[in-house]
């Protein structure tokens, strides 16, 4: 088996990418749950929310 030679600060630099990332997504879950928790979360209506604010004062939310 012949053995890689790695480059340390690549290595470091690829860590510090994934361990970004990770925390990038761990943030985004906890809000997520955070505001589905909350009760405040319409899984249903999110992609239409922009469209509905239009008709906002017409509609009576819960």
């Amino acid at each position: 088996m012949a053995e890689a030679e790695w480059d340390i600060q690549e290595v470091k630099r690829l860590k510090k990418i994934h361990l970004v990332q990770y925390n990038l997504v761990m943030l985004l879950l906890f809000i997520f749950f955070a505001v589905y928790a909350e009760g405040s979360f319409r899984p249903c209506c999110f992609m239409l929310r922009g469209s509905l604010d239009y008709y906002s004062k017409y509609v009576v939310y819960p």
